[in-house]
Formats: C-alpha cells, sequence, structure tokens
C-alpha cells in the first residue's frame, strides 16, 4: 500500500471527539498509520480519515490497554 506524506494528507495532531486516528481504518498502534509516513498521534487526524465499526474500535482500545 503506498503511504503519504503528512503534508499531503493535511495530518494534524488534534482530531475532534468523532474523527481521529485510533478511531480510523487506517490506525494500526499508537504511534503508527497503515497509510500515513511517519508517527501519528491517536488523537491526530487527516483527510484519509475513515471510521471503523464499533466492534473493531473496542477490540483496539481493548488490546492498547492491554499493552500498557
Amino acid at each position: 500500500m503506498t503511504k503519504f506524506s503528512k503534508t499531503e494528507v493535511a495530518y494534524t495532531d488534534k482530531g475532534t471527539i468523532e474523527e481521529h486516528c485510533s478511531a480510523c481504518v487506517h490506525y494500526i498502534d499508537r504511534k503508527t498509520c497503515a497509510i500515513v509516513h511517519g508517527a501519528i498521534k491517536p488523537g491526530g487526524w487527516c483527510k484519509m480519515f475513515k471510521a471503523h465499526d464499533m466492534a473493531r474500535y473496542t477490540r483496539n482500545k481493548r488490546l492498547a490497554k492491554a499493552r500498557l
């Protein structure tokens, strides 16, 4: 998959309650996105944001807590 620069996707470290990296289908873990180069923040946002279904979101939250 092609990765984009943060500039290309208008990445910002501050998303909204509804739209943020950790609620996106492209989010992998605390600092990784499947389509954006470089470290990202879970609370960040970019124009490629695509919300995932609640089941996956809940699973990711449980996994993130288990890693703490």
